[in-house]
């Protein structure tokens, strides 16, 4: 990229000029195109929050900063997702607090728009588009507590909160040992789960998560969306559960867990190609012997028999 970053939001695009929205997104499933450009929204880096973004040309394998059509505010450990050919970025970290902002980017006009913002500030979560709608779940926010100056040095602090890198502070950095108390900002998770509408504007809450997942991955799939690992702030771990709330009843479940507790998750749903036991026998044989073209050939017999 054209710039370093961290903790952003990257996606997949094909801006189609004099279309926008579900036309846009119709007109590119029925030439089943690949993605012209991929693209790069906020983060940070050792100067702090990112507000440019930056669009990769994949045909002619160059980054180029979308100088005229920066972020409308500088954030990171935002959440973002594609609905009918429009971005949509949600909440993040903002001079030193998680947000509730909703904004959506048009690549085909190169324009921001501010939408309703989400009901739950948060920042570290996860998002998706599914039935026409945007799901966030999990993430954190900042909740004041007050705590005695001897555990607000910075030995005491870390000691006492082991997870936290930046404590935030209203009266200091840090206190002096003779100050008697101190309120800090402390991560706290976000149980509440809610949706957008885009024909709306408005977000509903649904039923609140009953597994914590910050910085988690999630994906649509058969009626459901996953939430996949992430981090654990109350026991201070990378989170090994995977959570799966259904659409149709509004409940969640509990449906595995990873082998190891996993924090920064990524999710995708890709399709591959399956085969059976018989078909992976008769491949393997195929292969050694070089002959390529025999095993496409029991490939697309193989999905003949499934479809009838």
């Amino acid at each position: 990229m054209c710039e370093k970053r961290a903790y952003f939001y990257a996606c997949s695009q094909t801006p189609r000029t004099g279309q926008t929205g579900a036309a846009a997104t119709t007109a590119a499933a029925a030439d089943q195109e690949e993605p012209e450009y991929l693209y790069a929204f906020g983060g940070k880096n050792r100067d702090g929050a990112v507000m440019s973004m930056e669009r990769y040309d994949i045909r002619q394998n160059k980054w180029t900063v979308m100088s005229h059509t920066p972020l409308p505010i500088a954030t990171y450990a935002h959440a973002g997702a594609t609905l009918n050919n429009t971005v949509y970025i949600s909440g993040g970290y903002v001079h030193g607090q998680f947000i509730a902002a909703l904004h959506a980017y048009d690549p085909s006009a190169e324009r921001w728009e501010p939408l309703a913002p989400m009901i739950a500030p948060r920042g570290w979560h996860c998002m998706t588009a599914v039935n026409e709608l945007l799901y966030v779940f999990g993430g954190c926010y900042l909740s004041s507590i007050t705590v005695p100056a001897a555990t607000t040095t910075t030995a005491g602090l870390m000691a006492s909160h082991p997870h936290l890198s930046q404590p935030q502070q209203h009266s200091g950095l840090l206190p002096q040992q003779h100050q008697q108390q101190s309120i800090l900002e402390m991560p706290q998770p976000v149980m509440v789960a809610e949706y957008y509408s885009p024909l709306t504007n408005q977000w509903t809450m649904i039923r609140p998560m009953v597994n914590l997942h910050k910085e988690a991955g999630c994906f649509a799939h058969q009626g459901g969306v996953f939430v996949v690992g992430g981090y654990n702030i109350q026991a201070k771990t990378g989170q090994k559960l995977i959570s799966r709330y259904d659409l149709a009843s509004d409940t969640w479940l509990t449906v595995g867990q990873l082998s190891n507790g996993m924090t920064g998750m990524g999710c995708c749903l890709l399709d591959v190609p399956w085969l059976r036991p018989d078909d992976q026998t008769a491949i393997a044989g195929l292969a050694v012997d070089g002959e390529e073209e025999d095993k496409q050939q029991i490939w697309h017999e193989a999905e003949e028999e499934d479809e009838n």
